[in-house]
Formats: C-alpha cells, structure tokens, sequence
C-alpha cells in the first residue's frame, strides 16, 4: 500500500463511522461529503456554467466546466459521478473534476443524474444519454464540437459512462469518441479474485458494493448491457483509458472489461495504479500517487483526434 494512502486508511479507520452496507440512503449521502477534505487546492477555471438539462421528467442539473484552451476546438467530456449510484452529486465532486478538466484541457459536462434507490436503473442511464446528446447540442457553445464528445466516470459513474457508450452505439447517435473509465465495478456478480482479495477494503468493502447494486438494480432479472456493460457485445465501442486500483475490490471487473474491449477491436489503454485504493479520484490532496489519474488522462486525451 502507498505510504500516504496507509496514513489516510488509519485515519479513516481511528474516525469510526457507520459502514455503508449498515447505513440508510440518506446517512450515506451525508458521509460522502467527508471526501471533500481529501481534495486539496481548488483549480481555477476560465468559465463555471449551471445548467438544467431538459428532461421528459422535468430537467438534470448539471455543471460546466471550461479551462484553458490548449487547442481549438476543445475535446468535452460528459462526467458521471461516483458514490454507488445512491451518494453524490457535482457539488462534493466539484474540486477533483476541476482537476481532470485543468490537467486534460478538456471541457467538462458533471451531471447530477438522478439517484437510487428512489431513482433505480434505468434513470441514471436515461439521464446520462440525455446530457450526452445535450453536450453535443451545445458543444460549439464552448469551444468544442460535436466530433470530441468523450464520457468519463469514476467508479459507478464509470459504469453509467460505459454503459451509455454502449446505448449511444445500439442507437447509432449521438457519437461518443472515448471513454475515460476510473475503476469501474462494471458487473453485480462480485465472484472476482479482487473481490475476495479485498473483501474488507480499504476504503471499500465487497458488503458495501453489494448494498450499492442492490439499490441501484433492485429487480435483477431485468438487468441490460447497458446496467452491466459485461454483457454487451464491445464491437463498435470507443476507445477508452480504463485506470484501476491495485488494492481494489472492483478492480478484477475493470481489467476484464479492458481485455473485452481489447478484443473486439476497440483501441484500449488499462493502467493498473499500484498501491492504490478505490477512492483515488479523490486523494489529489492527500495520496500524491493518485495524480496519476490526471497524467494518464491528459495524455489520453492530448492523441484523441
């Protein structure tokens, strides 16, 4: 385990705290916010937009982000947060978004897309394919276009992002160019070495993965590719940087989906971030080995043509 996320891990554990499989909906929501601590600095941005997606159920909130230009027109990315599809929203993910946007040069779309378990699946898939075809509506607005729209996601945001990747290509629009896809627990089967490796964590436990499917796919019967992007035929897909964490649960479910991708054709780069831990999105202040997240997505995004 890297030096300074050990330190983090004893902190977190000296704090106590109500496990996420033995806490409600709304004492979860409440302790995400504690990962704004981990954030460090905020990043400046050249434009901070909020905008209403409109949406046959009312509208999707969501933020716009604009750094400096490093080429124009500017690749944008549709972001989806984490938090198990349950916990979250564009505020408590404000500071590390602003960081991949600052690192990448990238325009980015954050949506609060809405939540279960009083939202299950397919409302975050809905919501996430609407702000996709909103971003390319609106992309020369901010000095990008219809041609460099990406997805991107960390953890069950990564999943939406996937699973949106692969509703767009069954439509056939809008055109979704690359997906930047951050440990992504992309199937409910938790039957990985991974998952038994680091059942107990850290910072994540294979109870509280299980707790979070649940509520996000409570009828699993009716579970689609789009919800569990293992069971899409990858064929057509973007190109995609997928980043896992060594000491991860979910991190078996992200490397399989590379390789799934990797052989169906589609240009995939996975980076294994050793040391690691889910949550990495969020140490940029606390764990500097988790930078490497904005390093291997500037780059990825600087060859996306």
């Amino acid at each position: 385990m890297d030096r300074d996320l050990s330190v983090l891990v004893g902190q977190v554990a000296a704090a106590g705290g109500k496990p996420l499989d033995k806490s409600t909906p709304e004492e979860g929501r409440a302790g995400v916010a504690g990962l704004m601590a981990w954030h460090g600095p905020e990043r400046e941005m050249d434009k901070v937009d909020d905008v209403a997606i409109p949406a046959p159920w009312g509208s999707i909130p969501a933020r716009v982000y604009v750094p400096s230009a490093r080429r124009t027109p500017q690749p944008m990315l549709v972001f989806f947060h984490g938090g198990g599809w349950f916990q979250g929203n564009v505020d408590v993910w404000d500071n590390p978004v602003r960081a991949l946007a600052a690192a990448t040069g990238a325009v980015i779309v954050s949506v609060d897309y809405r939540l279960a378990p009083e939202h299950p699946y397919p409302a975050a898939i809905q919501d996430a394919y609407l702000a996709v075809i909103w971003a390319a509506d609106a992309a020369e607005t901010y000095n990008s276009t219809p041609d460099l729209i990406g997805v991107a996601g960390d953890s069950a945001g990564a999943t939406i992002a996937a699973g949106v990747s692969v509703l767009a290509r069954d439509i056939g629009a809008p055109r979704i160019g690359f997906q930047l896809l951050l440990y992504p627990p992309i199937s409910p089967e938790q039957d990985t070495e991974s998952y038994r490796r680091y059942a107990d964590g850290p910072l994540l436990t294979r109870a509280a993965m299980r707790v979070c499917w649940e509520r996000y796919l409570p009828n699993r019967d009716a579970v689609t590719p789009y919800a569990n992007p293992a069971l899409a035929d990858a064929a057509g897909l973007p190109p995609a940087l997928i980043l896992t964490n060594e000491l991860d649960p979910v991190r078996d479910d992200g490397e399989a989906y590379a390789r799934k991708l990797d052989q169906a054709g589609v240009s995939t780069r996975h980076v294994r971030m050793a040391g690691l831990s889910h949550l990495s999105f969020h140490m940029f202040g606390r764990v500097p080995a988790s930078r490497q997240i904005l390093e291997e997505a500037a780059k990825a995004v600087d060859s996306w043509r």
